[in-house]
C-alpha cells in the first residue's frame, strides 16, 4: 500500500525495508517469495500499471503521467514503457482506446 501511494516520490529500497521493519536482505527475500520480483521490480511494474490506467482514463499529457508515476521526464518514462510494453505511451494510450472504443 505505501508503495502505491507513494508511486510519484523517489522509492529506495532501503526506505522501504526501514518502513517494513525489515533489513533489505530481509525485504529482498519476503518480496522474491511472495512475488516472484525483486522490491524494485515491483515498483516499476506498479509505476507502469498506474501509468496504463491513467493513459487510458484520463487525458493528461504523457509528461505529467511520467511525473504522477514517478519518473524524472517524459523520455525515461517512455524508455521504461517500451522496455515492458514494446510501445510508447502515444501508442499504448491509442491501443487501450481502441480496445474499449473510448
Amino acid at each position: 500500500a505505501f508503495i502505491d501511494q507513494h508511486l510519484s516520490h523517489p522509492l529506495q529500497v532501503a526506505d522501504l525495508a526501514r518502513i517494513a521493519g525489515l533489513s533489505v536482505a530481509g525485504l529482498h527475500a519476503r518480496f522474491l517469495r511472495e512475488t516472484g520480483r525483486t522490491p524494485m521490480e515491483h515498483v516499476r511494474q506498479r509505476r507502469l500499471q498506474h501509468a496504463e490506467a491513467l493513459l487510458h482514463d484520463t487525458l493528461l499529457p504523457i509528461g505529467e503521467i511520467a511525473a504522477q508515476v514517478g519518473y524524472a521526464s517524459q523520455s525515461a518514462f517512455t524508455a521504461a514503457l517500451v522496455r515492458a510494453r514494446g510501445c510508447t505511451p502515444r501508442a499504448l494510450r491509442r491501443e487501450l482506446r481502441d480496445k474499449t472504443g473510448d
